[in-house]
């Protein structure tokens, strides 16, 4: 007999404790599809919440994860500084203005490591956010920057550390903290990553943030800026996007097509662009990088395109002075 399939539905702040339009949604697609195996990963702001739907027969499996528990399991320190080095190289190449590798992160991050006490006593993290401190909030004092920067940080890592039912796929239900818990989920075990919006995550937020009266300022910015970023990584990540309505869609695509207008602005200006990928250490993913360089054709002729590999990379590598692998011109 063919094993059923199993599905990780991926849930943040609804089913099954909240009634409403997307839990209700939940159970008729559970109760509606009774051949299939469901596993329910709920993301709640607190632990012993009392269930609001009597779960399904098919839901095998519910795993919640309280924000703001107790930190991690056992992990070496050679694993934790692994994890904080990775973490450290995303957010520098995410402030340089490059699209961090998401994937990269989670496959150095494993599962019951509390990143909230390695990102403060590990030196390089910890000079990360003072120099974030000076470029971006130099009137205030650091530690206001710094709590805004924890809690803005603290929910993340519950996140990231948390265990995930084992499945043969992992659908989240919105982005946010649900798309990024099934983006490393899908990540550690090598399954699709599926992604549904019922409204836009990132905007909802960004409205309760702006009308809260205790969060203000940088403080404020910093909160909508990590929401939209994860909306951002969720989008660029997932396997497969669907959307309950068109405006919904539309405004996804938006957000995701960010590449084809900077690409097409570069050209209208005719700004210089260099090429590369953040593919380090990992022989089978740097044999893809060919087939990477071959997706530019998209904005540019192929003339272009390795001009810009060559050439280009040439000239933006010769502005690094002493440090330049190439001699000469």
């Amino acid at each position: 007999m063919e094993k059923p399939l199993r599905v990780c539905l991926v849930l943040e702040g609804s089913y099954p404790y909240i009634t409403g339009g997307v839990s209700a949604w939940v159970q008729d697609l559970v109760t509606g599809l009774p051949d299939i195996e469901f596993c329910l990963f709920t993301i709640s702001p607190k632990p012993g919440q009392e269930l609001r739907y009597k779960l399904p027969a098919n839901v095998v499996e519910h795993r919640d994860v309280a924000l703001g528990s107790a930190g991690g399991g056992r992990v070496s320190r050679a694993a934790t500084k692994r994890a904080i080095g990775e973490t450290v190289n995303q957010h520098l190449r995410m402030f340089a203005g490059a699209e961090p590798s998401f994937r990269a992160l989670i496959d150095v991050l494993p599962e019951d490591l509390d990143l909230s006490d390695g990102s403060v006593e590990d030196p390089r993290a910890w000079e990360l956010i003072r120099r974030m401190n000076r470029l971006r909030n130099p009137a205030y004092p650091f530690a206001d920057y710094f709590w805004a920067w924890r809690s803005a940080h603290s929910m993340l890592f519950d996140v990231l550390r948390a265990k995930a039912p084992e499945a043969d796929l992992y659908h989240a239900i919105s982005t946010g903290f649900a798309g990024l818990a099934a983006l490393a989920a899908g990540q550690r075990k090598g399954k699709p990553f599926l992604l549904t919006e019922h409204g836009l995550y990132h905007k909802e937020r960004e409205i309760e943030i702006r009308k809260s009266s205790f969060i203000r300022g940088y403080q404020r910015d910093m909160w909508i800026k990590v929401y939209k970023r994860i909306s951002a990584v969720c989008y660029r990540e997932a396997d497969g996007i669907t959307s309950l309505f068109e405006e919904n869609r539309r405004k996804q695509l938006e957000m995701f097509n960010g590449t084809d207008s900077a690409y097409a602005l570069a050209e209208k200006h005719k700004v210089k662009t260099a090429w590369g990928t953040d593919t380090l250490f990992d022989a089978k993913a740097a044999a893809t990088q060919g087939e990477q360089l071959a997706k530019m054709v998209r904005w540019y002729t192929p003339a272009e395109v390795l001009k810009m590999a060559t050439a280009d990379n040439a000239e933006l590598l010769a502005l690094s002075g002493l440090r330049s692998p190439y001699e000469g011109k």
